[in-house]
């Protein structure tokens, strides 16, 4: 399993970085806004799909925050288990 350090997911470009990442050591914060191109941001959760899939474990905390286009968690299908280590 990979382990990768936290971040802030701000970005389709920092969302990459993570890609292959099975477990987050410390949080995972997404603060992804709609583009002016793609207004439903359906790009942006394909591209969460395809970065963040593996992911099965975070160290600390999920926050999702300022994320419009975001509607649903489908793009951590595979995430089982968040420790909660700080709050």
């Amino acid at each position: 399993m990979k382990r990768c350090q936290a971040k802030i997911v701000d970005s389709i470009a920092t969302a990459q970085a993570l890609k292959g990442c099975s477990i987050i050591e410390g949080p995972l914060e997404i603060q992804i806004r709609g583009t002016t191109k793609n207004q439903d941001g359906s790009n942006i959760v394909k591209e969460l799909e395809a970065s963040l899939i593996d992911i099965v474990e975070i160290e600390d905390y999920l926050k999702i925050a300022r994320s419009h286009p975001i509607l649903s968690l489908s793009f951590l299908k595979n995430l089982k288990k968040i420790n909660g280590k700080k709050l």
